[in-house]
């Protein structure tokens, strides 16, 4: 049930995760022409580029689906089933979310006169509004899709090939990439200032993410010395849907032989633990350190990327 219940909410996650990247490319960096990185970068120079010929209809959000389609197949057969599995949600989601947004939604708003037309003009002020908020919005949807244990896909997964058949790392392959884009888009701009604008945009998308997906996810390791372990023990396993370890220690000035449990959990419920341990013994000694990664059952699958193939000894 437990596994059942946190698969639906990795499920709503991405989702959710998928919704706000769409917000962020739609209403802000797609409609004033960022050139930030991402497969919406290249619709955005496509779409630029084919301009005369396209006479004004926009093909943004067709690239970004004809892009995420090519990019999910490529990893589905070089990164295999599972990797792909991770990646389709948002592989479908993300480019549907957004062209619902692009195509109605936003031109809905524009109608309603409340400010979208200023906000899509040439002053750079306006720009570094849209960098801003199209920033925080793909920012904070890829790192919600990374807490449901997802992907947005696009890009990523050219990194993730690169690091499994080259074994190149996947960060430096999708910065390269991002900037081969948005070296491009200053060529056909023309406009330094929009460019780095741009750069801007995407690096308040890096910030967002790694200060959400970091201060969300963190996890903490608690040991617990008490008399009435086994009471604590049966709260955090039927309770807290955690394990743990009982290890059998000396105390060091009495000699007397003791249990201390010890159990990770999320940052976030250890509030609870503690009140609940001063519930059932007062006197329990609680030592919490954050720990930077935990993986394994009941967390984050222990994903050790994807050239992992070990090279036999000579």
């Amino acid at each position: 049930k437990s596994q059942i219940e946190r698969e639906f909410k990795n499920f709503l996650l991405v989702i959710f995760g998928s919704l706000l990247v769409a917000i962020g490319a739609a209403f802000f960096i797609e409609p004033s022409g960022l050139v930030t990185g991402g497969v919406t970068t290249i619709g955005i120079i496509l779409n630029t580029v084919f301009a005369d010929i396209l006479n004004g209809f926009s093909i943004v959000d067709i690239v970004v689906w004809v892009a995420q389609i090519l990019l999910w197949t490529l990893g589905f057969f070089a990164l295999g089933k599972q990797y792909a599995m991770r990646t389709l949600i948002a592989t479908i989601m993300f480019p549907l979310f957004n062209t619902i947004l692009f195509r109605f939604v936003q031109p809905y708003l524009i109608n309603l006169n409340i400010g979208f037309t200023d906000l899509y003009g040439p002053d750079p002020v306006y720009k570094l509004l849209v960098a801003l908020f199209g920033g925080l919005f793909v920012g904070a949807g890829v790192s919600v899709a990374y807490l449901g244990n997802g992907s947005t896909g696009g890009l990523d997964i050219i990194a993730a090939v690169s690091s499994k058949w080259f074994g190149i790392k996947e960060g430096i392959v999708a910065f390269a990439l991002d900037g081969i884009l948005v070296f491009a888009g200053l060529f056909i701009y023309k406009n330094i200032i929009y460019c780095l604008i741009g750069v801007l945009s995407a690096m308040i998308m890096g910030i967002t993410i790694s200060y959400i997906y970091t201060n969300t996810s963190m996890h903490v390791i608690v040991e617990i010395i008490s008399k009435k372990y086994q009471e604590i023990q049966k709260y955090i396993s039927e309770e807290m849907d955690h394990s743990t370890t009982e290890i059998r220690a000396v105390g060091g000035y009495s000699q007397q032989d003791i249990r201390m449990l010890r159990a990770v959990i999320y940052h976030t419920e250890q509030i609870d633990l503690k009140k609940k341990i001063a519930e059932i013994d007062p006197e329990a000694f609680v030592v919490v350190t954050t720990a930077r990664a935990i993986n394994g059952e009941g967390f984050d699958p222990l994903y050790l990327g994807h050239n992992t193939e070990r090279k036999p000894k000579k």
